[in-house]
């Protein structure tokens, strides 16, 4: 590096030394860090699909189990149901799933008949429910009411707290009986809005023995989902 007389600066390539050659990847290294990613990218996929379908089945959807005949002919026995909690809040005609008192008791499915405030009564020689002075149409039940329970009425139904009984209303226990009374707008874990047909038609299809192409035929007909008619 040498300096002119009038300070200018010359660069000379031999004062300074080589840079070092940069060696390629090996292939055996290049597979390790693919298979590496690989397996990072699948395990990151599979914890963020755990994380996100347990913010839905905890905040927005679950699936609950029909137990017992009390909601025929609407719901069947077995049956499973799809429901939700998100922006919900009760009203005539919701079928509802309710938290039994004690923890592992499989959880009740009725119909709300009645909201806060509201008053109910029924004539259980003629089967007419009134809400309010409104005599309720109830396509949906098996027969006329006619299973009183033990209550009094007409009745007010109290603040935070909702009147349910099952579509089949000689059998089933529900808010007529003052063991189940009235219902706490906190126990309800949600409103049904679909019945889940997939696993059931699919039991269908296995017990009847289809041929093969019948099986394929049957498979692709299959709906999924059922919604829930009010």
């Amino acid at each position: 590096m040498e300096n002119t007389e009038n300070n200018d600066f010359i660069f000379d390539p031999d004062e300074f030394p080589p840079l070092p050659e940069l060696e390629e990847p090996k292939s055996n290294d290049l597979e390790k860090i693919t298979f590496s990613g690989v397996v990072f990218d699948c395990f990151s996929s599979l914890l963020c699909a755990v994380i996100a379908l347990s913010i839905i089945y905890t905040f927005f959807f679950r699936l609950i189990d029909v137990d017992g005949a009390s909601m025929n002919n609407t719901l069947q026995d077995g049956e499973k149901l799809l429901i939700t909690n998100f922006f919900f809040t009760p009203d005539y005609g919701d079928i509802v799933i309710i938290s039994r008192e004690f923890q592992g008791d499989t959880p009740l499915v009725k119909r709300v008949i009645a909201t806060e405030g509201d008053k109910l009564d029924i004539n259980f020689f003629t089967g007419e429910v009134r809400v309010n002075e409104t005599l309720l149409e109830e396509p949906y039940i098996a027969e006329i009411t006619h299973n009183s329970g033990d209550l009094t009425y007409p009745l007010v139904i109290p603040p935070g707290h909702v009147f349910v009984m099952g579509d089949n209303r000689n059998f089933s226990l529900d808010s007529r009986f003052s063991v189940v009374g009235f219902i706490d707008e906190s126990r309800l874990l949600g409103k049904a809005i679909y019945k889940i047909k997939f696993i059931e038609e699919m039991r269908e299809i296995r017990n009847s023995n289809p041929k093969p192409f019948d099986m394929i035929r049957k498979l692709f007909k299959i709906k999924p989902l059922e919604a829930i008619k009010y």
